[in-house]
């Protein structure tokens, strides 16, 4: 017997007693939600193969300095913008000058423990000739997290609030400003205790309790307005709250060759609309590593869901899965397993390939069931905190709103399959990200095994491009493309955006910018519009 075989005896002891202890205290498989799997933070070490299955446990933070100055920035930004079709109509296109003011507060700081960052503002928009548009939008963006007992209780606490609108082929306007339908302000908060533990070099254990809301409230021009219950009305949306409990059970260094883990989730979403959602996952996992770079993995576990507005989507199911871990260096890893998952087929991966120190590809397929308002709530809590405390996207580090979708807002239930590419990278003062997703809803079904009552899918491709000219001024470079398909509502749209920028610091607190954004929708519905914006903005901090 080799050392590593020798330590993995015990481990493997320890594993059967927690199987024994779940089994007595599940009874029965509980009820869990299955969040998409998410992507690795874009960090230099190699990604750790680690199960998804349980979408509230929060990913991995990066490390953090430890502490960081606290910092309070008031400031206004003054924007005078020239659009060419203030209306967004498919003909008689109208221009219109739009005056807009911004009133802004940033705090941010870090002590040993607390980290704290919180950015929000409020926008006026003046309408020269549609006055009927004026109006307010809010923005926030908030992250907390606080060891209250050390090395062993936590509290996460994530706030995201922005307009989104709601229907991808209605009107859209190429820059954020105050729209007479079709928007709302979605207000997407959580807050999380956990409690975190490590047995010794033999296993670490997390006990955790989310409470995620998701309100849309606004809808239209300005405020107050109609309250939320109308969008509910307009859009079979209503408010949820969801009361979550994740528990899961990891083995340490001392299992040697032999890496096991337990998870279980549990949550409970309920809708203003008189609608409950209990969604739960078990899983077990056992790896075992024939070399450091090397191993096979074995999934078992179990998935329930039950819609009380859809109860033709109500599942129970085992699942079980097959799979590898391939990590050929520190540069790149492959994780990959198939097997019988959602009464149908099942299989996911996830790759990761550092080309260079500052060029990186990843890639990742998953399948999930899910709710618009349960996406919302899982996107939220995949961002992680940059070094500013900021939560940004966890492979780009760039700032990413949990809010914003690929396809329209939608109430059922549905099964999600997403397919996504994105390479990111640096040479000198410019830097890269472009990504490429493919996503499918089979609307009105959580399992394989059902039909679709309807079928939605997109196709995305987007380029993000930055280029520092000097320590004063840089430019910008932001587009996309997506073509939609819906085998009810519409038969196909294609969507285009574009935006370019360029900003020159002034003063050490005065910044000034040039943009320009074009965004454009086609259809064979006669509804086809495009719109061009030029903007020019000055920022003053204080």
């Amino acid at each position: 017997m080799t050392a590593l075989d020798a330590a993995g005896a015990p481990c493997s002891r320890a594993l059967l007693g927690v199987l024994i202890a779940l089994g007595s205290a599940f009874g029965r498989p509980a009820l869990a939600q299955t969040a998409p799997e998410q992507p690795t933070a874009q960090t230099d070490a190699v990604p750790a193969a680690a199960d998804t299955t349980g979408g509230g446990a929060t990913p991995a933070e990066p490390a953090l300095p430890p502490t960081r100055p606290w910092s309070i920035v008031p400031s206004v930004t003054m924007q005078e913008s020239v659009t060419d079709n203030v209306w967004l109509a498919p003909t008689q296109r109208q221009a219109d000058l739009i005056s807009a003011v911004t009133p802004d507060l940033a705090v941010s700081g870090q002590t040993r423990r607390l980290t704290l960052s919180l950015d929000a503002n409020l926008t006026y928009d003046k309408y020269l000739s549609a006055t009927a548009l004026d109006g307010i939008q809010y923005a926030v963006n908030g992250y907390g997290n606080a060891e209250l007992v050390d090395k062993l209780l936590y509290l996460d606490m994530r706030s995201a609030i922005d307009v989104q609108p709601l229907m991808l082929t209605g009107p859209i306007s190429a820059e954020s400003r105050v729209l007479p339908t079709n928007q709302a302000e979605v207000i997407n908060n959580s807050i999380s205790p956990y409690l975190r533990h490590d047995f010794g070099d033999w296993a670490s254990g997390e006990l955790r309790y989310t409470l995620a809301t998701i309100n849309y409230a606004n809808a239209g021009a300005g405020m107050p307005v109609a309250p939320a219950n109308s969008i509910e009305a307009l859009n079979n949306l209503s408010n949820a709250v969801t009361n979550e409990y994740t528990v899961g059970l990891h083995s340490g260094p001392t299992c040697g060759r032999v890496n096991w883990g337990v998870d279980g989730d549990y949550s409970q979403a309920s809708y203003s609309a008189q609608r409950q959602i209990d969604q739960s996952t078990e899983t077990t996992t056992l790896e075992y590593d024939f070399i450091h770079e090397f191993g096979v993995i074995g999934k078992v576990g179990y998935d329930g869901y039950r819609d009380s507005a859809f109860p033709t989507t109500d599942t129970s199911n085992p699942s079980w899965r097959l799979g590898f871990r391939l990590t050929p260096g520190p540069r790149s890893s492959l994780t990959f397993e198939a097997g019988s998952r959602f009464g149908g087929p099942y299989w996911a991966g996830k790759l990761y390939y550092k080309f260079s120190p500052t060029l990186r590809l990843d890639a990742s397929h998953d399948i999930a069931q899910v709710t618009q308002q349960a996406l919302m709530t899982m996107a939220l809590t995949s961002l992680v905190p940059n070094n500013l405390g900021q939560l940004v996207s966890p492979i780009t580090g760039l700032p990413t709103s949990p809010n914003q979708q690929l396809f329209s807002y939608i109430a059922p239930s549905f099964l999600q399959k997403t397919s996504r590419m994105t390479i990111s990278g640096q040479r000198g003062l410019t830097t890269v990200v472009f990504g490429v997703t493919y996503q499918e809803n089979d609307i009105g079904t959580a399992s394989l095994a059902q039909g679709a009552m309807e079928t939605q899918s997109v196709l995305e491709s987007d380029l993000s491009v930055t280029y520092q000219l000097n320590r004063h001024s840089d430019i910008r470079f932001g587009g996309s493309t997506s073509r939609l398909f819906d085998t009810i509502h519409i038969q196909e749209a294609t969507i285009g955006q574009a935006t370019l920028s360029y900003d020159y610091k002034l003063s050490p607190s005065l910044t000034g910018s040039l943009a320009y954004s074009y965004y454009t929708m086609s259809n064979k519905l006669a509804t086809s519009y495009y719109e061009n914006i030029f903007m020019i903005s000055l920022r003053k901090a204080f």
